[in-house]
């Protein structure tokens, strides 16, 4: 890593965006950021460089609540509420698919429930879209060996099934809320995973349909994951409490200009203290883990606690931005739109 440096954006509004999604695309060679705002349930675009709003789409709150969108240029984003995809060109919506039809398994809900990105296949001209079961709660193993994502052809209106699911020790053991799943896409045609219980990276090639795995330990990780009991399962503050106990993993983003996969670290850390006092989540280490195309972990940087809101950091041509939109942030949250360029060699 070379450098860290401040990015403010001036908004589109007199109100500074709040949103879970968000993309990067190039324009006229500018990184540029397109995000969907809670607030007023409009697309907006903004140019990096020149820190400023460069238009926006409003999108209509009949058409559901949003749980992910992806814009790969100015006129072009594929909204998800659920069960349906919505095609946004210009300043409309063109068309919506009713994917759940599409699928003769219908104990599946298309939604993106860990509030991932998601993620267009330029390639195929296709779409990754997160699914759940819901024939099965959310401690039952066979959540965890149900299918995670579909992929979408637009051109064909089809709906492929990925074969991945939750990796084996999901099955055998109840997380909790640790059960994040986040992906990404590398230019080998390939949909790469990190799940937050597990160090190992896992590999879907969509070609071949074949999985592979690869080690990705931080070197922070002292302690193994331990799961709850089942007789806790129904208990949110003992699952939140294991939350901040346990070693975590967050996030995956694949560097397309480096070859490079970026991922977030949360270090196990105690309940109690000495002095009578609880941690919770937001007192864990945190790390950004640099990874290279072999999943050889090659730096990792410690981050200043409650600082960064790492669920919105996104890949530009000189690196990564980290927004700054953490809610014990007093300096930034709420009161602009900003983000850290980690400048990368």
């Amino acid at each position: 890593m070379d450098s860290i440096i401040k990015i403010v954006i001036g908004s589109c509004g007199a109100e500074v965006p709040e949103y879970m999604h968000a993309s990067t695309y190039v324009m006229e060679g500018t990184d540029r950021i397109a995000l969907f705002n809670d607030l007023n349930s409009r697309i907006e675009h903004y140019d990096l460089s020149k820190g400023q709003c460069t238009g926006y789409t409003v999108i209509p709150k009949a058409l559901g609540t949003v749980s992910g969108a992806v814009s790969i240029s100015a006129d072009t984003t594929f909204i998800l509420t659920e069960n349906r995809l919505h095609f946004v060109a210009g300043d409309s919506i063109t068309s919506t698919v009713q994917l759940d039809k599409l699928h003769s398994d219908k104990g599946y809900i298309y939604n993106n429930i860990n509030y991932q990105n998601l993620l267009y296949i330029q390639h195929h001209h296709a779409l990754v879209i997160p699914k759940y079961s819901e024939a099965f709660s959310f401690d039952s193993p066979r959540y965890y060996s149900s299918g995670i994502d579909d992929i979408y052809y637009p051109t064909s209106n089809s709906l492929n099934p990925a074969s991945i699911t939750y990796p084996d020790a999901y099955t055998n053991e109840f997380y909790g809320f640790a059960n994040q799943v986040s992906r990404s896409l590398n230019d080998k045609n390939q949909l790469v995973y990190s799940f937050a219980a597990d160090s190992r990276i896992y590999v879907y090639d969509i070609e071949n349909k074949t999985i592979s795995s690869f080690e990705c330990r931080s070197k922070y990780q002292k302690a193994e994951v331990k799961g709850i009991p089942k007789k806790e399962k129904a208990d949110d503050q003992f699952k939140m409490d294991h939350l901040t106990q346990i070693p975590y993993y967050e996030g995956l983003l694949y560097d397309p200009y480096r070859k490079f996969y970026y991922r977030f670290f949360f270090k196990e850390i105690s309940l109690k203290n000495a002095d009578g006092t609880y941690n919770e989540f937001s007192d864990k280490e945190e790390f950004l883990m640099i990874i290279d195309s072999s999943f050889n972990v090659i730096e990792e940087v410690r981050l200043e606690k409650n600082k960064y809101n790492t669920s919105c950091s996104y890949v530009v041509q000189d690196g990564l931005i980290i927004s700054t939109a953490h809610y014990k942030n007093k300096d930034d949250y709420g009161k602009n739109l900003s983000f850290y360029l980690f400048k990368m060699r």
